[in-house]
């Protein structure tokens, strides 16, 4: 930091990676740096921010990894969410941060993935985002409605 400007990479922390993007937070005037973001920026925002509000928060809260991640990033950027960042309840720390992404002050934004050298080409943290919960949890509720047990005669 020679000059008094931070690397965006150094502000941002790692919300959770899929196989396809790595989601990182940014405080959005550590990504953003004008006050009226650039095409390609409002794009990354939009998209994250559609990701972020469409997730499952029930199933966000129930992810160790994600909610210690967030909790940093509350605690290393927005000091007046210092008790929620040490102690509050799982599910309120993802709760403020969705507030916080419709709200505009933080962004969640889609990073090409870091890559390992594995022969998959994911990342080793990688998980299956949040759409890939819903769709094994809905097929699962499906089975069990639908299975009653009876054998069916053809």
């Amino acid at each position: 930091m020679a000059d008094g400007i931070r690397n965006r990479a150094d502000m941002a922390t790692e919300l959770k990676t899929d196989s396809w993007h790595c989601y990182m937070l940014y405080r959005k005037e550590d990504y953003a740096r004008s006050v009226f973001p650039s095409p390609e920026e409002t794009q990354a925002i939009l998209a994250g921010k559609k990701y972020t509000l469409g997730a499952d928060s029930y199933l966000w809260a129930k992810d160790a990894a994600l909610v210690k991640q967030v909790r940093e990033f509350l605690g290393n950027n927005f000091h007046w969410h210092d008790r929620l960042a040490k102690s509050g309840p799982d599910s309120d720390v993802v709760q403020a941060l969705m507030e916080m992404v419709r709200g505009g002050s933080v962004v969640v934004i889609p990073e090409k993935p870091r890559h390992t050298g594995g022969a998959t080409g994911t990342s080793k943290n990688a998980e299956p985002s949040f759409r890939v919960f819903r769709a094994v949890m809905r097929r699962s509720t499906c089975r069990s409605k639908n299975d009653t047990g009876h054998s069916s005669k053809g």
